[in-house]
């Protein structure tokens, strides 16, 4: 990219001397003719600079990414040595139609919420559990929870301006459904929840299992 940049360079450069050589050795070249070759010129010109904004801005985000990887990559190996533990910040629960993982208006503006909180605080890890009622195939119904999660998380991610790392997704099937007494609530079952986490010393005790999805608090 680099040899394409300078290259380009050079030949705007050359450009501009043959115009100049137009000017002093020839004097057929015309005033417009001057004017048009200096005006793309300075467009070309423009061009390369934008260009080169681009990049730096792309390298930028390439950067602030990486950081956030690594970063989370840290807290993942105090968590795994025992020097840290993670406490439930915030929880937000989404729910689906029948045999659908579209977000409804109503998840959207919950989910907006949650993406909001993330992007305020750059030291969360996001939880997301994709579930499904007991209907239907028990292979179909993992598949399904897992596209659930997954349209979560691509809402989630852009507005919360943070890197994928700090994500973490399941689908969990069919296997935690939520009962009212001894009877499924199949429109409850059929949920997203996500749970922000963030990092405590390991000494509070404040230990959550990262695997835990219950008890989820909607916000609908």
């Amino acid at each position: 990219m680099t040899r394409l940049r300078n290259h380009q360079a050079r030949r705007l450069a050359t450009s501009g001397a043959a115009v100049l050589c137009l000017v002093v050795a020839s004097g057929c070249a015309t005033k417009g003719y001057v004017q048009e070759e200096v005006g793309r010129l300075e467009a070309g010109q423009a061009e390369l600079r934008a260009e080169a904004e681009r990049n730096r801005g792309a390298i930028s985000q390439a950067n602030a990414d990486a950081d956030a990887a690594s970063r989370a990559a840290m807290r993942a190996e105090s968590f795994a040595r025992g020097e840290a533990d993670f406490r439930e910040a915030d929880r937000y629960t989404v729910n689906f139609a029948f045999d659908s993982a579209e977000l409804t208006p109503s998840a959207q503006s919950t989910l907006d919420e949650a993406a909001a909180a993330i992007a305020a605080n750059r030291g969360y890890f996001v939880d997301i559990y994709g579930h499904a009622d007991t209907t239907g195939d028990p292979a179909y119904n993992d598949v399904l929870s897992e596209w659930r999660a997954q349209n979560v998380l691509r809402y989630l991610l852009e507005p919360s301006r943070t890197a994928l790392a700090r994500f973490a997704l399941v689908g969990m099937g069919e296997s935690d459904p939520v009962m009212n007494g001894s009877s499924e609530n199949a429109d409850e079952s059929r949920r997203v929840t996500v749970r922000l986490l963030e990092m405590t010393p390991a000494e509070s005790g404040m230990q959550v299992s990262r695997t835990d999805a219950t008890e989820s608090r909607s916000r609908q």
